[in-house]
């Protein structure tokens, strides 16, 4: 039974603690955050849990196999090498940090003490999005030519103030908050990236950007036209769409469906969510956050380390060579 800690027990952090406790391989002994309201709440429920709000209390005091770190941004690099410091597996929310340097001293540090981190792509876990990549290994669609990936949400449609809005402590905004999401997809899919051409557009924000589009070409040759937005109407909830075209046919992959046509635009075969639902453990918030949590528990206790922190990193490597791309208005070698 792994002793778990929670940096940060907001939304995410209130999630993948129940998500933990419901696999039956871990169980919550300390949260760790700044709000009085939330440690006190949480301590009438749960009595025997321990209520910390400062991390090297809670790291000196607990003795703990993994923490989740759910923390704004910012906070992500210290916390974790801080429990990395003490030998403690990490699961931290994406972005790694707020830029390529952090994430890559991240990385470098859980590789010299021995221990593993996880980093909380959930697109990774969807069956459609799994489906879909199996396809293109089976070579469904033949050699892969182009792609469209989007990213929406309707969120910011005014300005805003708080850590999210500022570049000195989110790194970025909708690519980096949101859009890196669908970036981390590209990428497991096709592999490496040779250069992009990025343009960014500030609607409401001052510091960060609320759109971003590119041209992205992979080393495989792929060309990819990359767009995210959190201020598209009408996208009440995330929406994230990649159309694959190869020389054999067309694959369209959302989070909910995956659709097959061949080169007359006629549909081989398609499948919806419901179709693809193979169940699981618990299911509160998503089957793909289940699917993570349960997959991290895997990993910790395999002798390899098949985490997606390498894929983190590169992540974030190229989410700085499209803001460079978009500041110089040029295109950029990766």
């Amino acid at each position: 039974m792994y002793r778990i800690g929670i940096v940060g027990f907001g939304k995410m952090g209130i999630l993948h603690g129940a998500l933990l406790n419901g696999t039956g391989k871990a169980s919550l002994v300390a949260i760790c955050d700044k709000s009085l309201v939330m440690r006190w709440g949480f301590k009438r429920v749960y009595p025997l849990v321990k209520t910390y709000d400062d991390i090297d209390k809670m790291l000196s005091q607990c003795k703990l196999d993994l923490v989740i770190i759910a923390t704004p941004t910012f906070n992500h690099m210290e916390s974790a090498l801080k429990c990395i410091d003490k030998g403690c597996h990490v699961f931290v929310e994406k972005p790694l940090a707020i830029n390529y340097q952090q994430a890559k001293a991240v990385m470098q540090a859980a590789q010299k003490k021995g221990v593993k981190i996880q980093v909380g792509f959930c697109n990774r876990f969807c069956p459609s999005i799994i489906k879909g990549k199996q396809f293109i290994k089976d070579g469904e669609i033949g050699r892969l030519i182009s792609a469209n990936a989007f990213m929406y949400i309707a969120d910011v449609f005014e300005a805003h103030s708080g850590w999210r809005y500022s570049k000195k402590t989110s790194g970025g905004g909708v690519l980096m908050d949101f859009g890196i999401h669908m970036l981390d997809e590209i990428c497991w899919y096709f592999g490496k990236i040779n250069t992009v051409q990025a343009t960014a557009k500030r609607i409401y924000s001052q510091q960060v950007e609320d759109e971003l589009n590119a041209t992205i070409n992979f080393e495989n040759g792929m060309n990819v036209i990359f767009d995210t937005s959190w201020s598209k109407e009408n996208y009440r909830k995330s929406y994230s769409k990649l159309e694959i075209t190869g020389d054999k046919g067309k694959l369209i992959v959302t989070d909910q469906t995956l659709t097959r046509y061949d080169l007359n635009q006629n549909i081989i075969e398609e499948y919806t969510y419901p179709q693809l639902y193979p169940g699981a453990f618990m299911d509160i918030g998503g089957l793909n956050y289940s699917y993570q949590i349960e997959t991290l528990m895997e990993l910790i206790d395999s002798k390899n380390d098949t985490t997606n922190i390498k894929d983190a990193v590169y992540d974030q490597f190229i989410v700085e060579k499209m803001y460079e791309s978009a500041e110089k208005n040029t295109l950029i070698k990766c």
